[in-house]
């Protein structure tokens, strides 16, 4: 399985732009840090200044002749309101060379560094960053810049502007800057922005990375971190299969893993994975047979993965076997176990329901699924308390209460059916189905809403 994860590709440049900003605080978890293409030549030690947490950058300082001879960031602290607390302060040591005269590029108050415009020096200078000019922009709230560019300020030219022709990097749409980075050596061969992007408007793809496994199940846990496990790194199913641990803060390298062997024996390929709400912990009802005595055949295993210790341990075992099955969190906290194809290869038609508090499955037979497809049944907790399914060309509500019942609904549209479509509840009691098999319009969609008495 390919594995895409989101990371910030960004153009942007040498024109600092300035942004009101709020509350002092910690950046919020899941904020992206990006950097904007650097201007200037080649060359040089990699150096980096970030402002301290809660901090925005609010303008520069350094040296500047003929070029850029030297540069360090200004910073200074926010409300939740967008207002400095405070003037801005030198945040580290000057990085570059003692050339040039002493300047100072301030943003207005109550604004924070957004981008800027800059290019190369000239020919004598060609290693050399030969100018910059700051921009600087209100912020409609914390971390996050007034969109549109109305109030946008554009501070003086630091350094010596010879070319017509500069680049000009911004930060993304509604984020700012929080520091700088570059290269510099007997003066500042090239520098840009480190900007930081709210999770609401964060999401870019980056380019492929290696996974250390080959993943068909992910999970998010309370921490943070990605639950993934399938196969081996070479493709073996099997319960020699491992665990890995992706911690997002870390990055994309090998350190950013914690890769763990599976120690059960369980093989929980095509699993229904789902937290338990009271802990936290991961679920693993149901598997393959496939290190035991069949494959594609369930299994009644039920592991559990404890998210902040990292191991695995055991559930009691489901009353039938699960290949292929879905979990659903119940309003109580309890979970719903439904579908699968059992060890015998024959759908699962009774679903049952596991208890976290006891570590119990009791079996709903009052509501058997005979006739509906087995292969991962989509499954909501409704609006009225019952959990709503549509499975292949079936709708249906199942009443959990007692042994449960099953209350089959009509009016299924056929535009989006079968088991290659995939849905979402987009909003309470609102779903959304999109693709199917061949035969019912694999790009078809549609829209239900079951907020009321009737799916409509």
């Amino acid at each position: 399985m390919n594995s895409n994860n989101s990371r910030i590709l960004s153009t942007l440049g040498l024109l600092l732009t300035c942004i009101t900003t709020s509350t002092q605080a910690a950046p919020e978890s899941g904020a992206a840090a990006i950097k904007t293409v650097a201007a200037g030549g080649a060359g040089g030690t990699e150096f980096v200044i970030d402002c301290p947490s809660g901090q925005v950058l609010a303008g520069v300082r350094g040296r500047a002749g003929g070029a850029i001879d030297a540069i360090g960031a200004l910073c200074v602290s926010v409300d939740v309101s967008g207002n400095w607390i405070g003037s801005p302060i030198e945040q580290g040591a000057l990085q570059g060379g003692t050339g040039g005269q002493p300047f100072t590029s301030t943003c207005p108050s109550n604004t924070a560094v957004v981008g800027f415009e800059g290019s190369k020096g000239a020919v004598n200078f060609a290693e050399a960053a030969g100018y910059m000019q700051l921009r600087c922009q209100p912020l409609d709230s914390q971390q996050t810049v007034v969109s549109g560019s109305s109030s946008q300020t554009n501070l003086q030219v630091v350094g010596i502007k010879r070319i017509a022709t500069s680049d000009e990097q911004l930060c993304p749409n509604k984020s700012l800057a929080t520091g700088l980075f570059g290269n510099t050596s007997n003066y500042i061969n090239n520098y840009g922005l480190s900007c930081l992007e709210k999770p609401e408007h964060a999401g870019r793809w980056t380019e492929l990375f290696d996974w250390p496994l080959i993943a068909v199940h992910t999970v998010l846990t309370p921490q943070g971190n990605v639950v993934s496990f399938g196969t081996d790194d070479n493709g073996v199913q099997g319960a020699q299969f491992y665990y890995d641990v992706w911690n997002p803060n870390e990055g994309i390298g090998p350190a950013s893993h914690n890769t763990l062997d599976n120690t059960l024996g369980v093989d929980s390929f095509c699993s229904a994975p789902v937290l338990i709400p009271d802990s936290g912990n991961v679920l693993m009802p149901g598997g393959d047979q496939r290190y035991g005595s069949g494959y594609n055949q369930g299994i009644t295993d039920a592991p559990i993965f404890n998210t902040e210790t990292a191991s695995l341990s055991r559930a009691a075992d489901m009353a039938f076997a699960r290949w292929y099955p879905t979990s659903t969190v119940l309003a109580n906290g309890e979970i719903l176990l439904t579908g699968g194809r059992d060890s015998a290869g024959n759908s699962a038609i009774t679903p049952e329901i596991y208890s976290p508090a006891n570590n119990e499955w009791r079996s709903l037979f009052g509501a058997s699924m005979a006739g509906i497809n087995y292969f991962y049944p989509r499954h909501w907790l409704a609006p009225n308390g019952q959990i709503f399914g549509m499975t292949a060309n079936k709708m249906y509500y199942i009443n959990t209460d007692g042994v449960g019942s099953l209350q089959q609904l009509t009016g299924m549209p056929t535009v989006s059916r079968g088991t290659a479509s995939t849905a979402v509840m987009y909003r309470p009691g609102k779903i959304l189905q999109m693709g199917g098999n061949q035969g019912t319009n694999p790009k078809g969609a549609f829209t239900i809403d079951i907020n009321g008495p009737t799916p409509i």
